[in-house]
């Protein structure tokens, strides 16, 4: 069902032009390099995975673990973080929402954030390395409120997927590689 939706949106003029746009953009950050690939392709899974996760409030790990190992890959090279960083930021980012989740499920008695945010904060670890989980959840938590807010027209959940992809898109194109 998640191909689906991704399929549908994926096939619009304005998904193409959403990818040459991040393609444009990283080139320009980082120059015509490795760097400029992977984030174009970091982008684009991200915002596949925002579409899913805002249709279907559903981040499948068939596309958020193939998005982890590439980030430990490419930092096993130390593109955007030494690989210690990347494997410590995976190992965090899996942990520390773990634990939020889990915490949250014992005091409320419902769920507050789901298994596929928690497995996406882990790649975004992997990614950007552990030094930038703890900004890249600082900017994601008030999109997520903010998200709150505007959608509270009566929507039982809101998806923060969206808010972990543009928040860590966002603070590896600003801050670039970290760590190494």
């Amino acid at each position: 069902m998640a191909d689906r939706v991704c399929r549908r949106g994926t096939a619009q003029p304005w998904w193409w032009l959403l990818v040459g746009v991040l393609g444009a953009a990283s080139g320009w950050r980082f120059g015509a390099g490795i760097e400029a690939v992977a984030m174009t392709g970091l982008g684009t899974a991200l915002a596949r995975l925002s579409l899913i996760d805002i249709e279907r409030r559903l981040l499948p790990d068939r596309l958020v673990l193939p998005l982890l190992w590439t980030g430990l890959v490419l930092n096993a090279g130390g593109v955007f973080a030494a690989p210690a960083m990347a494997i410590l930021g995976a190992a965090l980012g899996y942990l520390s929402l773990e634990a939020c989740r889990r915490g949250y499920r014992r005091l409320r008695g419902r769920e507050g954030l789901g298994g596929g945010d928690v497995k996406l904060f882990a790649a975004l670890g992997a990614w950007l390395g552990c030094g930038a989980l703890a900004p890249v959840l600082a900017l994601a938590a008030p999109l997520g409120l903010l998200w709150g807010v505007l959608a509270r027209s009566g929507a039982a959940t809101i998806p923060f997927g969206p808010c972990l992809a543009l928040a860590g898109w966002g603070w590896l194109w600003w801050h670039g590689p970290l760590g190494r």
